[in-house]
């Protein structure tokens, strides 16, 4: 029962370092400079292997921590410090019951401690307070730096909780009462000069976002370090800022590691909340995971140097602790070198899988890390997102999308291919227009794909069967590349099993009749438009560049479809055709070849007058294509915005890669 109740307490205790219990930590540096017979006055494992075992050394602790504390609970939780540290450093079991008896033992043989400290000591001894005074005072302050380090942290976990708290509110009043918490002349100017992209990938508004976050992480870390001195944890300026630095750097990183991984879940929930987009998100994700793993260097980096100088690294690198934090610096920095973009669309498929399981790994190593230090709940955070994250996503195969489903692929050419995918009895209640999944194949001619689940916009077009949903594809390299090496039957179709995680997205909104469309697509990037214009035909126009004629003649109804419910279609072909380019146009009365890039700008302008003409209140310019195409796109809404016009310009980039 003894090895029982000490197993758990040691994992309720908290951090078994000086910030657990100020009154603990006085004592015990307290104490340890007298003469125990232990030959010497250290913090080491032999040093405590000596005193846990000396009765008058306990029941001196004992004594300390029941005379200088200031309540029962404050003392308890100084005797369990006592216990856990023996346990861990001596492997001597005790029990508060028992420190309780081996103090009632001590009083009885109590003397005044010795003014020559180098004395051996036989019996218990009690405590000068006058003495014992700067103790308390040092630890005290250690102790406050830690407090308000954690703080620190909690404020840069508050940065981002007041932004997602400010989006929230302001995506439901706008999605459902069309009110903005700002006056539309700071709309206007927001969208003129903010929602401009930078060379950072980030747009305007987006980079004030973070370098707001990044110079508070700074301040953070390198402001309120008032520890004074002597102090008698560590009386040596270096160490002691050294030690400082390492914790307030460490729980600054501990602190951000909830706020990495809730950003990078598929399933995260603030996307829903504040309605951007998971790429968004991912943006966030990035900046925070490079300011933790810089935190987490600096950390290291102090520890190092401390170790080193203080000449006790060979000793410390021998601790799983030490070893399995090395071991966390180490993964942080893989998982950024893997994940810069070069090396990340290179192999894209490989990345996946590497770094979901370098992200698991991390929290191993951090369990490991803090179990003996403390601060557990920031790993078991982590531990319920990731739980979180596989139970919803489990859920969404297995009950929304009923696991294994058949589906029917269509080879359209050499580069597309079509999925025709039967919707679950459950589709219609939890999937919106404009969802997208992620599927994983289970073909035996690309059985390694099974391990991979690759994102698809889907259609539930109009002109398709009610029961079904289509994906259009795009031959590229991995999975997509894998689908456009199958072959068919005679008619260029085949079956495969597949699995669905779905839906993801938030679906499209409703434009009122005061609110212009317009939609600037380019190649399959129409298939993340399309749901938005199929839900809202009347009135819209949609410029479409495209490059082959089969684009068109797979998509044809669909066009035909928004054309007769009131949207203005105009597809450019940017090669001239095949066939002769009169004849191409004569065919689909909304072609036009082109021959060449178009310039965006022109569309922009286009749609815009003609919301000026029918009297909108907004323009909403949606675009999806090639990366240059829809920076273009942003760059146009953007300079022609005006501030103070009646007519309001919105841009919304519904191309999500990252």
């Amino acid at each position: 029962m003894k090895l029982l109740y000490t197993f758990i307490f040691l994992h309720v205790t908290a951090a078994l370092v000086v910030v657990d219990s100020s009154l603990a930590s006085s004592c015990l540096y307290y104490m340890k400079n007298f003469n125990w017979g232990c030959g010497g006055t250290g913090q080491s494992m032999k040093m405590y292997m000596c005193r846990c075992h000396n009765v008058d050394w306990v029941g001196s602790v004992a004594n300390c921590m029941e005379t200088q504390g200031a309540n029962k609970q404050e003392i308890e939780h100084a005797w369990k410090h006592l216990a856990t540290r023996c346990l861990q450093k001596a492997h001597v079991v005790f029990t508060v019951d028992e420190l309780e008896q081996y103090l009632e033992n001590a009083t009885q043989y109590m003397i005044e401690p010795p003014s020559n400290k180098t004395t051996r000591l036989h019996l218990p001894i009690s405590v000068n307070y006058s003495a014992y005074k700067i103790f308390k005072t040092s630890f005290d302050d250690i102790n406050h730096h830690v407090f308000k380090s954690q703080w620190f942290g909690w404020g840069l976990v508050l940065f981002w909780g007041a932004y997602i708290a400010y989006l929230t509110i302001s995506n439901l009043l706008w999605r459902i009462f069309r009110v903005s918490v700002w006056p539309k002349v700071a709309r206007q100017w927001y969208q003129k000069h903010i929602m401009q992209n930078t060379v950072f990938a980030l747009t305007r508004g987006e980079l004030v976002l973070v370098s707001a976050f990044v110079i508070q992480t700074v301040l953070c870390t390198a402001l309120s370090y008032t520890v004074s001195l002597p102090n008698m944890y560590i009386n040596k300026v270096y160490f002691l800022t050294l030690d400082l630095i390492g914790y307030r750097s460490a729980l600054i990183a501990f602190s951000l590691m909830p706020v990495v991984y809730i950003f990078g879940l598929r399933n995260n929930p603030f996307c829903f909340l504040t309605g951007l987009p998971q790429a968004t998100f991912i943006k966030y994700h990035k900046v925070v995971a490079i300011v933790m793993s810089l935190e987490a260097l600096i950390h290291s980096a102090m520890w190092t140097a401390y170790a080193i100088r203080d000449g006790g690294y060979k000793a410390w690198g021998m601790d799983d602790y030490w070893r399995w934090g090395v071991v966390g610096t180490v993964l942080l920095f893989v998982m950024l070198g893997h994940s810069v973009s070069f090396v990340r669309n290179a192999m894209y498929e490989l990345f996946l899988v590497l770094h979901k399981l370098f992200g698991w790994f991390f929290i191993i190593a951090m369990w490991y890390h803090c179990e003996s230090l403390g601060w557990m709940g920031w790993v078991y955070s982590l531990i319920a997102f990731t739980a979180y994250d596989r139970v919803v996503r489990l859920f969404k195969t297995f009950f929304i999308n009923r696991g294994y489903t058949q589906i029917e692929m269509s080879i359209v050419d050499d580069k597309i291919v079509k999925l025709t995918v039967p919707k679950s009895e459950l589709h219609d209640a939890f999937y919106k227009p404009g969802s997208h999944i992620f599927i994983s194949f289970y073909h035996w001619p690309i059985w390694y794909q099974c391990f991979q689940s690759h994102p698809f916009t889907i259609l539930s077009s109009p002109v398709e069967s009610q029961g079904v949903f289509v994906i259009y594809v795009r031959i590229k390299k991995g999975t997509t590349g894998s689908l456009g090496k199958l072959r068919g039957d005679e008619k260029g179709n085949l079956t495969m099993w597949l699995l669905i995680e779905g839906p993801y997205g938030n679906g499209v909104p409703t434009f009122r009749d005061s609110e212009q469309l317009v939609g600037i697509a380019g190649g399959l990037g129409i298939c993340a438009l399309l749901p938005t214009f199929q839900h809202n035909p009347s009135g819209s126009v949609l410029y479409w560049a495209v490059h082959n004629i089969a684009d068109i003649d797979y998509l044809r109804r669909d066009m035909e479809f928004l054309i007769n419910n009131g949207t203005d279609v105009r597809v450019f072909l940017t090669r001239h055709g095949l066939d002769d380019d009169h004849v191409l146009e004569e065919k689909y009365k909304f072609v036009t070849v082109l021959g060449e890039r178009p310039c965006v700008d022109d569309w922009v302008a286009e749609g815009l007058e003609l919301g000026k003409i029918s009297e909108k209140t907004d323009t909403y310019v949606l675009s999806c294509g090639p990366g240059l195409m829809d920076l273009d796109v942003q760059n146009s809404v953007s300079a022609r915005s005006v501030v103070g016009l009646a007519h309001s310009v919105h841009y919304q980039r519904e191309n999500y890669q990252w």
